[in-house]
């Protein structure tokens, strides 16, 4: 009988041994989620004050850009409808408005990759319309570059080909606008729901 009450208690207190081991580990393992789920918050707190900040920035130079290029585009089609019969070169002085030329800052996109990191974890719809905004970005730089890129063309030279290219002036010049003012609509939208 002694024997079994010994064995019983050695039995009972191993198991009671091995309820704390198992409730330790479990906490172990439970206390290791919570300080990788505040981790990641924090990581993806941080993230999202950084995408803002950059929205915010590239929100302010698109608002300064649109009424300079707007402003120069107007001027553009006034001299197309106006004078284009009486220059024989292209020759961008005759716009009193153009001046510092067509990129005045840029546009940055450093955060884009805040995104992928492991440890930020945004929803899958804040993840899709941040990657739309800086896709729309994308769409901005390239008609900036084309205009860039018409202006440093032999073509430009040409004088018989002078009111083609003020005319091709005047459409690269439209799709700018065009793609800012896509892009100031979206940053302001993008930027109110981040902040939300």
């Amino acid at each position: 009988m002694r024997l079994k009450v010994t064995l019983s208690k050695r039995l009972a207190d191993h198991l009671l041994n091995a309820l704390f081991i198992l409730i330790s580990v479990l906490l172990a393992f439970w206390l290791n989620e919570v300080r990788e789920t505040g981790k990641q918050k924090n990581a993806t707190e941080l993230a999202k004050q950084i995408i803002i900040e950059e929205f915010e920035s590239n929100l302010d130079i698109l608002n300064r850009w649109l009424p300079y290029h707007e402003e120069l585009l107007k001027e553009c089609e006034d001299f197309i409808r106006n004078k284009l019969d009486t220059v024989n070169e292209f020759k961008l002085g005759y716009f009193d408005n153009y001046n510092n030329g067509i990129q005045r800052e840029i546009l940055t996109n450093s955060a884009w990759t805040l995104i992928e990191d492991s440890e930020v974890k945004f929803n899958i719809k804040s993840r899709l319309s941040i990657n739309r905004i800086y896709e729309q970005q994308q769409f901005v730089i390239s008609a900036t570059n084309d205009i860039i890129d018409f202006l440093n063309q032999r073509e430009l030279f040409d004088l018989s080909k002078t009111k083609e290219n003020y005319i091709i002036f005047y459409s690269l010049l439209a799709e700018l606008c065009g793609q800012e003012k896509a892009m100031i609509k979206e940053l302001s939208i993008e930027i109110k729901d981040l902040k939300e």
